[in-house]
């Protein structure tokens, strides 16, 4: 426990500041794992950062609603760190990411009117 007045040694900043001066680029998926090794709050942050955009862009060719992408993406990000999925990935996160917010697209094959 810090004393008064001192910050915690597990806070994110330093996590990265250690990150930083050790020469790894935390935009990279090895940058990213490590960061997760380190602090899984950090690690999903970079994550986010990382891929937030990209995978609502995906969505949104599909769903063609800008609210709606942006859940299923929130959805995906929050399942994923809630079932700490990122200790037993085998493939690269984007692999896994995109093919989580794949699974909740609605099916395009699927014409309306036609069941």
């Amino acid at each position: 426990m810090p004393r008064t007045g001192e910050k915690p040694t597990e806070e994110p900043e330093n996590c990265i500041t250690d990150c930083l001066s050790s020469g790894l680029n935390l935009e990279t998926e090895s940058g990213i794992r490590t960061a997760f090794d380190a602090d899984p709050d950090l690690g999903i942050t970079l994550l986010f950062q990382r891929y937030y955009g990209l995978l609502c862009s995906y969505a949104f060719r599909t769903v063609r609603s800008e609210e709606r992408a942006e859940r299923i993406v929130s959805d995906v990000f929050y399942e994923f760190h809630r079932q700490r999925r990122f200790l037993t990935m085998t493939t690269s996160f984007r692999t896994c990411l995109f093919m989580e917010v794949q699974n909740r697209l609605p099916d395009r094959s699927v014409k309306p009117g036609y069941d």
